[in-house]
């Protein structure tokens, strides 16, 4: 688990949970973690150009997971069995 301490969220972003793999936008700048939960199981996937396949991480509908990310980088999704929202929280110092 990320250190969460210190750190406080400025921006949101909303991102549809599908049939097929949905990227957020691009992390902000000074975005050095992010705070994820949806209302749905899903797969979800880190990085520059990234793609979620169902051998992707799972993130259970309910849970909220902490992750150290990089400024630019994004976060595919794809559902495991239901539509839903993936809620991702940027955080920053």
């Amino acid at each position: 688990m990320a250190d969460i301490i210190g750190y406080f969220p400025f921006a949101t972003q909303n991102v549809t949970v599908g049939v097929s793999s949905t990227q957020s936008t691009a992390f902000r700048p000074q975005t050095r973690q992010v705070r994820l939960v949806s209302d749905a199981d899903c797969y979800i996937a880190f990085g520059a150009s990234a793609t979620a396949t169902t051998s992707s991480m799972l993130l259970p509908a309910g849970v909220v997971e902490y992750f150290e990310v990089h400024p630019g980088d994004l976060i595919a999704v794809i559902q495991k069995s239901t539509t839903g929202n993936l809620n991702i929280a940027e955080m920053g110092r």
